[in-house]
């Protein structure tokens, strides 16, 4: 059975000048339909290189990359473009959201770009599970960084993506702020069946993770499996475990 995201021997080298830099080195790795994985490591090592040739922002310069047992790395870039669109959803560190428009517009976004209707049953469900809801009308300014944040990863899910790429997603919160982010993406796995892939340098919520992958100078040094993951909330409730 294949995995539902599999690496051969991925390999990537950007040139600097007359210097190649070696962001990752022969990497072989796969990853289970719904894993939560932690990739960690110091600047530099290869994490962000990694999401982004997952999440086909980038090519690597050697080896092979299967979804779904199908190889996306030969893929034109106009099929590369539908696929992140309609399979896989980005999470930066930056929140991106776009000022003028309300929580619910920049939600629907991917779909005012394409000229689709929005799913607002399923994103009705969406907002509610992250304590958006009620906030729908709301403009950035007028939010939390924390909730900023989950805007920005609601509006990621916005289009059913079946993988969830997120890069430091963290890491321009405060620590409350930060760990109901954190808990959220475990929520959203839990609930809408992602597979989610989240680069961090802090280690602190590992155990929110099934999964953690340790990347030192473009080589996965430690591959471990969480067996007692856990999350915090009740997934029964529908709601976040906070109060706004």
């Amino acid at each position: 059975m294949n995995s539902f995201i599999r690496l051969e021997h991925i390999s990537k080298t950007y040139k600097l000048g007359e210097t190649a830099f070696h962001a990752l080195r022969n990497i072989s790795v796969s990853f289970e339909s719904g894993t939560f994985c932690f990739v960690t490591g110091r600047s530099g090592s290869g994490k962000t290189t990694l999401l982004n040739l997952i999440g086909t922002l980038d090519k690597p310069t050697k080896g092979k990359i299967f979804l779904e047992g199908k190889d996306i790395s030969i893929l034109p870039d106009k099929s590369l473009s539908e696929l992140r669109r309609r399979r896989i959803g980005f999470v930066f560190q930056a929140f991106n959201l776009l000022n003028e428009y309300s929580v619910w517009d920049n939600v629907c976004l991917s779909f005012y770009l394409d000229g689709a209707k929005p799913d607002r049953t399923y994103l009705e469900e969406l907002l509610n599970t992250f304590g958006l809801w009620e906030r729908r009308d709301s403009y950035p300014a007028q939010l939390s960084g924390g909730q900023q944040q989950r805007v920005a990863i609601a509006r990621a899910m916005a289009n059913h993506p079946a993988i969830l790429l997120a890069d430091e997603p963290t890491g321009n919160l405060d620590h409350r702020s930060g760990s109901e982010v954190m808990q959220m993406l475990r929520l959203s796995r839990e609930r809408f069946q992602q597979t989610i892939l989240l680069v961090t340098h802090d280690v602190e919520y590992i155990g929110l993770a099934d999964r953690r992958i340790h990347i030192e100078d473009g080589r996965i040094v430690d591959d471990t499996q969480n067996a007692e993951s856990a999350s915090h909330f009740d997934f029964d409730s529908g709601a976040m475990p906070y109060k706004e």
